[in-house]
C-alpha cells in the first residue's frame, strides 16, 4: 500500500481508510504497509505507527496487515518489529540494512534471525537489492526457511533466472512463500507455481491484479496472461515521472487523497498528471469526478 499523506507528510487518515477499504472490496488477500511504496523508511517514527494502528483497526481481521521494519541496522529493525507487533500486527516483513552493504551469508542469516527470534509474528524475508544494495542469497534463503517463523520471501528482484531458483525449491509449498514483487514476473512465477504477487500497481488496479491470481492458480494460462498484459498498459503511468508520484497521483485521480510524498522524492508536472489520467482513461480505469472538477476550477 501506498501511504497516503498531507502537505505536511503527515497520515491523511480519511484518505488512507477509504483506500484500503477499496483495496479490501476488491478481494486482495493481506495488505503490506510501510514497504517500498508506503515510504516506510522516510516516514517518521510517530506516522509510521498510525499507518500500523489505522490498518489494523480498519481491517479488522479481514484481511492480514504484513508491516515493513526496514531500517539502516538489525537492532533498530528489531525495535520497529517489536512495535509492530505491540500494535496488532499479522505479519512482519524485513530486508537487509539498507545504508551499508552487508553480502557476508553468515551476517545475512544472523540478522533475520535475530528479528525472527524477537517476535512471535511470521517473518517474510524481502528481497530487493535495487534499494538496500544487498541480495539475500540463495543459501542464506535456504537457511533461513527452516527458522520456525520465517515464512517465506517476498522476491523484487527482476531476475528470472533467481524467480526459477527459488521456485523450483519452495514453489507451491505451504510452509514457505514464495511472493513476487514484479509486476512483469508475477504472471509466469505464479504459473510455476508461486504463491501470489505483492505489487506496487495493485494500489491503482486491485481487481486486475486479483483476477491475474486467480487464473493463475486456476492454471489458466491464457486468462492470466491477459490480465497481465492489462497490468502491463497500466504500468503506462510509470513514463511520467518517478514511479511511486506517479502511483500516487494515480490513486488521488481514482478519488483516493492527494500526491503528496516524502522529501525528497519528486513531484509531477501539470503535464505529467496529465498524461497519467490519459492511460487511466485509456484502459477504462474510472476517475474520480470530484477529483477531476476540483482540478478543473483550480
Amino acid at each position: 500500500m501506498v501511504t497516503l499523506l498531507d502537505e505536511h507528510e503527515r497520515v491523511d487518515e480519511k484518505a488512507f481508510r477509504e483506500h484500503l477499504n477499496h483495496l479490501i472490496d476488491a478481494g486482495v488477500h493481506g495488505v503490506f504497509v510501510l514497504g517500498t511504496a508506503g515510504e516506510g523508511i522516510p516516514l517518521l517514527d510517530a506516522e509510521r505507527g498510525k499507518v500500523i494502528e489505522i490498518a489494523v483497526r480498519e481491517t479488522n481481521n479481514r484481511v492480514p496487515v504484513f508491516v515493513g521494519v526496514m531500517d539502516v541496522g538489525t537492532k533498530r529493525m528489531i525495535q520497529n518489529a517489536e512495535i509492530a507487533q505491540e500494535l496488532g500486527a499479522d505479519a512482519i516483513v524485513a530486508t537487509l540494512p539498507c545504508y551499508y552493504t552487508t553480502d557476508n551469508s553468515r551476517q545475512v542469516i544472523e540478522h533475520f534471525t535475530a528479528i525472527a527470534e524477537s517476535v512471535d509474528l511470521p517473518v517474510m524475508l524481502y528481497n530487493i537489492p535495487q534499494t538496500v544494495k544487498s541480495i539475500i542469497d540463495l543459501d542464506a534463503v535456504l537457511f533461513l526457511s527452516q527458522v520456525d517463523n520465517i515464512a517465506g520471501i517476498k522476491e523484487s528482484q527482476e531476475d528470472w533466472e533467481r524467480v526459477q531458483q527459488l521456485l523450483v525449491h519452495f514453489g507451491e509449498n505451504d510452509d514457505f512463500a514464495v511472493l513476487v514483487g514484479s509486476e512483469i514476473l508475477v504472471c509466469a512465477a505464479m504459473l510455476f507455481g508461486g504463491n501470489g504477487g505483492v505489487l506496487g500497481i495493485s494500489n491503482v488496479i486491485p481487481r486486475i491484479a486479483v483476477n491475474l491470481y486467480n487464473a493463475a492458480k486456476r492454471g489458466d494460462i491464457q486468462e492470466a496472461f491477459a490480465w497481465q498484459k492489462k497490468m502491463m498498459s497500466v504500468q503506462q503511468i510509470y513514463s511520467h515521472g518517478f514511479w511511486l508520484t506517479c502511483q500516487k497521483a494515480a490513486v488521488s485521480l481514482l478519488g483516493y487523497g492527494e500526491f503528496n510524498v516524502t522529501a525528497p522524492l519528486p513531484g509531477l508536472s501539470s503535464e505529467a498528471l496529465e498524461g497519467i489520467r490519459q492511460v487511466l482513461k485509456e484502459e477504462g480505469i474510472a476517475l474520480s469526478q470530484t477529483m477531476m472538477r476540483e482540478e478543473l476550477k483550480s
